[in-house]
């Protein structure tokens, strides 16, 4: 996720965001532009998301939207609403997708 997260859409903010899924907790770092991966919690995260395995693995792969999984309850995004607005745009889909294809098209050529 970090490696195809959009990088534009990082570029002028610096924010943690917090992820529990079932029994695991791990976190992304922005810091203007530059994503990292850490294992674990984080300290003081501007955005919590908690969910299940199996709905994230629904989200990830596309079977549902981050929207239908909070409306199900079976995803609590908590923490600052305008953070949250900006780790859906870090992490959308579409851009990670697009990301991952322009990655393939370039390996091929």
């Amino acid at each position: 996720m970090a490696g195809l997260a959009d990088r534009e859409a990082a570029k002028d903010i610096s924010e943690s965001y917090q992820f529990l899924v079932g029994d695991v907790a791990f976190h992304f770092t922005v810091d203007h532009g530059s994503i990292q991966l850490h294992d674990g919690s984080a300290r003081d995260p501007a955005v919590i998301w908690s969910t299940d395995e199996e709905t994230w693995a629904d989200i990830a792969s596309g079977k549902i939207t981050v929207s239908s999984a909070t409306a199900r309850d079976a995803l609590a995004v908590t923490g600052d609403r305008q953070s949250a607005k900006r780790l859906r745009k870090i992490l959308s889909r579409t851009a990670m997708l697009a990301q991952a294809k322009a990655s393939a098209h370039g390996a091929r050529s």
